[in-house]
C-alpha cells in the first residue's frame, strides 16, 4: 500500500514511526500518525486543519491532549463527563493509579532501551509495531483515498483516515469541530493542494 503514498504521505508514516521511538511508546499510535502529518508543514492535511481553525500554534496542545486521552485508558471527554455525572472523577481515579504504579500506568508499556528478548538491544531501526486503531486508520485513508476518485493517497486521506476510525484523534478533533464530513466540504471547495 506505501507505494500508493505520495511523498509526503509516505514522510509522515515514517515521521510517525520516529514520534512513536521519541515517545518510547512500544507502538505507533494515531496519535503519532498526526504528529507525523503536523510535521508536514506544507501539506494538505496541516492547510486543511488551518482551514478549519488549528494552525501550528495550536498543534502541541493538539498533540498533548491525544496523549492525555491514551493516559486516561482511552476514556474521553465525554464518557469522562457522563462519569462524573454519576459521581466519579476520572482524573482522580487515573492520578490515584499513578500514584501507586508509576506514571502513565494506563499506557502501553514504554520499549526498554535495552534487554528485551534474549537480551538483544533495541535498535534504532528495527521494526516498531502499530496499534490496531492506527493500522485501521491507514487501511481507512485508501478506501478514503478511493472514494475521493484520487490516484494517490495524499496526507488529506491520511487525515480523513484519522477521522473515520475510533481513537485519541478523532476524539481530540472531533471536539473542536473537524469532522471528516468538514474535511471533505473543504476539499470539495478545492482546498486540496
Amino acid at each position: 500500500m506505501m507505494e500508493r503514498f505520495t511523498a509526503t504521505a509516505r514522510q509522515a508514516v515514517v515521521d510517525a514511526v520516529e514520534a512513536a521511538r521519541a515517545d518510547r511508546a512500544a507502538l505507533v499510535g494515531e496519535e503519532h500518525l498526526l504528529a507525523g502529518l503536523l510535521a508536514q508543514a506544507d501539506s494538505t492535511a496541516v492547510r486543511l486543519l488551518a482551514a478549519s481553525g488549528l494552525g501550528p500554534d495550536q498543534h502541541p496542545a493538539l498533540l498533548r491532549e491525544c496523549r492525555d486521552y491514551r493516559r486516561r485508558g482511552g476514556i474521553g471527554r465525554a464518557e469522562a463527563e457522563a462519569l462524573r455525572g454519576l459521581g466519579i472523577e476520572v482524573d482522580e481515579i487515573i492520578d490515584r493509579v499513578e500514584e501507586i504504579w508509576g506514571e502513565g500506568a494506563l499506557l502501553a508499556p514504554a520499549v526498554p532501551e535495552s534487554g528485551g528478548r534474549r537480551g538483544r538491544k533495541r535498535v534504532l531501526g528495527s521494526h516498531l509495531p502499530w496499534r490496531p486503531e492506527a493500522k485501521k486508520a491507514l487501511e481507512t485513508s485508501l478506501r478514503q483515498a478511493l472514494d475521493l476518485r484520487s490516484k494517490a493517497i495524499g496526507s488529506e486521506h491520511l487525515l480523513l483516515g484519522l477521522l473515520v476510525s475510533p481513537g485519541a484523534v478523532k476524539e481530540v478533533l472531533t471536539a473542536r469541530g473537524v469532522t471528516s464530513l468538514h474535511i471533505r466540504s473543504l476539499l470539495a471547495k478545492g482546498q486540496q493542494g
